[in-house]
C-alpha cells in the first residue's frame, strides 16, 4: 500500500485500457450515453464519487452519469505545468464497466467481476469490503480507506460514500486500480 496513489491511477488506465483496446475518439466515446443515476437500484450506486489521495489531492472523479476521470498532471522543463481531466471508463448501476463503446466486464450479484473475455477478476467484493492478495480493504464512516481494519499508507479518502451501493462502486473503482485488477 506505500504506493497507493501511483497504482490508483496508473493500473486502473492498464486494466481499463488492456481490456478495451485504443482508445476512440472523443466524439464516439460514451461520453454523451447517460448511465443509470439511481442508486437504489443494480449493484453499483453511481453518483458523485471522489478519490483523495494523502487525503486532498483530488485524482480520480466518478461523476453522477457514471463517468470515472482521472486527473493527468504533466510538466515539462520549458513548459508549465498542465492538469488535465481523461475519462477512463463508464460504470452503471448493474455493474457494467465500458470504455468507449465496448463493455469491458461486468460486476455480479455474488461480488466477483467477469471480464469480457470471460476471466473472472482476481478480486471479489465480500459485503463492505474487497478482498484481494489476501487482504481486506474497506472504509471507515468517513471515507477513509482501511486496509485489515488499518488505516492505508498513504491514506487514501473517498467522499460521497452514501450507502451500500455507493461503497460498492468505490470498491470496484479501488479493485480496478489494483494489480491484476482485471
Amino acid at each position: 500500500m506505500k504506493h497507493l496513489q501511483g497504482l490508483v491511477v496508473a493500473v486502473l488506465v492498464g486494466a481499463v485500457a488492456a481490456c478495451a483496446g485504443p482508445p476512440k475518439p472523443a466524439s464516439t466515446s460514451m461520453m454523451t450515453r447517460p448511465a443509470d443515476s439511481s442508486a437504489s437500484t443494480g449493484l453499483l450506486g453511481i453518483g458523485e464519487l471522489k478519490f483523495y489521495y494523502r487525503n486532498h489531492e483530488l485524482g480520480m472523479h466518478l461523476h453522477p452519469d457514471g463517468k470515472l476521470e482521472k486527473l493527468v498532471t504533466q510538466a515539462g522543463a520549458d513548459k508549465p505545468t498542465t492538469e488535465n481531466w481523461v475519462q477512463l471508463a463508464v460504470l452503471s448501476a448493474d455493474g457494467r464497466m465500458s470504455v468507449g463503446e465496448k463493455t469491458v466486464g461486468q460486476l455480479q450479484p455474488d461480488g466477483t467481476f467477469h471480464v469480457a473475455d470471460g476471466r473472472t477478476a482476481p478480486f471479489k467484493i465480500e459485503g463492505d469490503a474487497l478482498v484481494a492478495s489476501g487482504k481486506r480493504l474497506s472504509f471507515d464512516s468517513s471515507g477513509q480507506l482501511l486496509v485489515d481494519g488499518a488505516a492505508s499508507d498513504p491514506p487514501l479518502r473517498v467522499e460521497g460514500i452514501t450507502n451500500a451501493n455507493t461503497k460498492r462502486t468505490a470498491l470496484l473503482i479501488l479493485a480496478m486500480s489494483l494489480p491484476g485488477g482485471a
